[in-house]
């Protein structure tokens, strides 16, 4: 049991860390989307990045996988995802993968809007903010203890408790798939979860408005229709108007490329 009882606790280890990166992505998710609601881009940008790679870090911290050689770049998180724990993306569409990929972690990463950022124009069909909401909603299902579970208050050795763990774990894999949750996805709650936490409780009451504003996927009850959704299709670009996905992110890359030669 010596060998089970030190895997626990690094098991443990690893959840309180994921935990917190969880509970810190979803406040960087609230800021977010205030962000869009209020018109500010790049406050927007930066915190869309700040959550998602928060929450791809969370899911790899509760599959104990060490996330310590990462720093920002996302394309690398989703990599090392799709390789570590592959069937958590199997199920998320490719253009919120590509928003992640390809947008997020390209305009995301320009803090100090030294570099053209570009709003409106990720490429794909679906509104930011839209996109943004699906793609922590896909994410935010796994970012729990899969392997727990009811051990009935029995004392099993450790082939019984691995197996119990595995069959937990593939259970909670087959829920968090299913077409029953993905059309009633305000239904997923997550036990002590913070956005749980901000719509439950009144004194969160100003964070719940912008939580649930507009939002199919977190709130209290199902929303299969968003009317008056706002779309903001302007280009900003300090004090000009960009035109063209990919010439801005392609201006953007180089200038990340030669800051990275130039060791910055």
């Amino acid at each position: 049991m010596g060998q089970l009882s030190k895997r626990d606790d690094q098991r443990r280890a690893f959840t309180q860390q994921a935990e917190r990166y969880r509970d810190a992505a979803d406040e960087d998710y609230i800021t977010a989307r205030s962000a869009y609601k209020n018109n500010l881009p790049c406050a927007f940008l930066t915190s869309a990045h700040q959550c998602v790679e928060k929450y791809l870090k969370s899911i790899l911290l509760f599959n104990s996988c060490s996330t310590n050689k990462f720093s920002h770049d996302l394309a690398a998180l989703v990599e090392e995802l799709d390789k570590k724990v592959g069937f958590v993306l199997q199920d998320v569409p490719a253009a919120y993968i590509k928003f992640v990929r390809e947008y997020l972690n390209v305009y995301g990463f320009n803090r100090y809007l030294d570099s053209p950022l570009a709003f409106g124009i990720w490429g794909g069909n679906t509104p930011e903010l839209l996109a943004l909401d699906w793609i922590v909603w896909y994410l935010r299902r796994y970012t729990k203890n899969l392997f727990y579970g009811d051990m009935c208050g029995k004392k099993l050795n450790e082939v019984e408790q691995i197996q119990i763990e595995q069959e937990n774990y593939d259970q909670q894999i087959t829920y968090l798939r299913s077409p029953k949750l993905k059309n009633r996805p305000h239904s997923y709650k997550i036990n002590r979860g913070f956005l749980e936490k901000v719509l439950s409780e009144k004194c969160y009451r100003p964070a719940r408005n912008m939580l649930v504003w507009k939002n199919p996927c977190f709130g209290g009850q199902s929303r299969k229709k968003l009317r008056n959704y706002p779309i903001n299709s302007k280009f900003i670009s300090g004090r000009e108007r960009l035109i063209g996905f990919d010439l801005v992110k392609d201006q953007v890359k180089g200038h990340w490329n030669q800051k990275r030669a130039k060791g910055q």
